[in-house]
């Protein structure tokens, strides 16, 4: 199974959730250090640059989709059916490059709180006007309906694998949870396109993954460091003296989190089908409300406590010693990396 590439979201598959902080940089508390000052982060970031622009970033997905359908036709054509190539350039992808994602001001958290019910990607949506939705048309649908019952089930297979004979290859993590990890094998022409775009970066974390899981497993460590600990209590006296019952920092904004996935959850086909937004409803508006009181709660304790610089300076100095004792193995999984990036 890859390893996410991004740093912030390595640090996700250790189970943690950072302040929302990490992603901004310094605050009305003064904070120094960034997220992007990681001395990993040449290491998880390597082959990729995050510095392209949203355009630079639609030319790229759309040459991908493009090497990927025109993979797809070749495969198709050697299992023995036409396929003709779709066009994906459509598809848009937008990183709202534009907004301020700033949640260590307090006039944004007076707005936004974590930015879980209401934020500027929203507000964004709401008051921009949408292009009109146009039915996609497969340019192969012709041709499908040319074959009998039994030819389309073929071609279906070929296309996507036999989903009948799919195994999950899976493993179970200490706490019980099975993680899929997804073989290409088993999805036909479109597996085996997939790879040849994106498999070369794939095999680079297959290659490195001992060296990767360590990586990731250096958050779970920071957690149990005694100073984070002696942190996490600082910052949990701040809020219990604000009002709030919470031991760790991050568990501030987990319960909301866990309050929107059961509006979602609740939500009906008929609710969607008539265009319903579950963040605007008045049961989520509420949520809102308790959410921007408990972000400008845990804000203020965080700066009180120096938070943010704190529990970074404690996790760099974890990627510093890992850094050394790896040195060697990690400028080849760098190297790996940005090779597979080349293509």
């Amino acid at each position: 199974m890859r390893t996410t590439r991004l740093l912030l979201a390595a640090a996700a598959t250790a189970g943690l959730i950072f302040p929302l902080a990490a992603c901004s940089g310094g605050g009305e508390g003064g904070a120094a250090l960034d997220w992007e000052d990681s001395p990993l982060a040449e290491y998880w970031n390597a082959g990729y640059d995050p510095n392209l622009t949203e355009e630079e970033q639609q030319a790229q997905w759309d040459a991908q989709n493009t090497e990927r359908e025109e993979l797809i036709a070749q495969c198709m054509v050697d299992e023995g059916f036409e396929y003709k190539p779709a066009d994906m350039s459509g598809t848009t992808i937008s990183f709202g490059e534009d907004i301020e994602w700033e949640p260590e001001k307090k006039e944004w958290v007076e707005k936004y709180g974590y930015g879980i019910i209401n934020n500027p990607y929203n507000e964004q949506m709401a008051n921009e006007p949408q292009p009109e939705e146009s039915e996609w048309v497969d340019p192969n649908q012709e041709y499908l309906d040319s074959l009998s019952a039994s030819e389309q089930e073929a071609y279906w297979i070929a296309l996507y694998g036999d989903q009948t004979e799919m195994t999950e290859a899976g493993t179970v993590t200490e706490d019980g949870e099975e993680v899929y990890e997804y073989d290409w094998t088993q999805y036909g022409c479109q597996g085996w396109a997939d790879n040849e775009v994106n498999g070369g970066a794939d095999n680079v974390y297959t290659q490195f993954e001992d060296l990767a899981t360590r990586m990731s497993d250096l958050y779970t460590k920071a957690e149990e460091s005694p100073e984070l600990i002696e942190l996490e209590a600082k910052w949990s006296s701040c809020m219990a003296d604000a009002g709030f019952d919470f031991q760790k920092q991050p568990e501030a904004a987990e319960g909301f989190y866990e309050e929107v996935n059961k509006i979602y959850e609740n939500m009906t086909e008929e609710d969607w089908a008539d265009g319903k937004d579950p963040m605007q409803s008045e049961e989520a508006q509420e949520i809102g409300k308790r959410e921007i009181k408990t972000a400008l709660a845990d804000l203020e304790c965080r700066n009180k406590t120096n938070y943010n610089d704190t529990r970074l300076t404690i996790q760099f100095k974890l990627e510093e010693q890992f850094i050394k004792e790896n040195k060697k193995e990690l400028d080849e999984f760098k190297a790996a990396q940005e090779q597979a990036a080349k293509g």
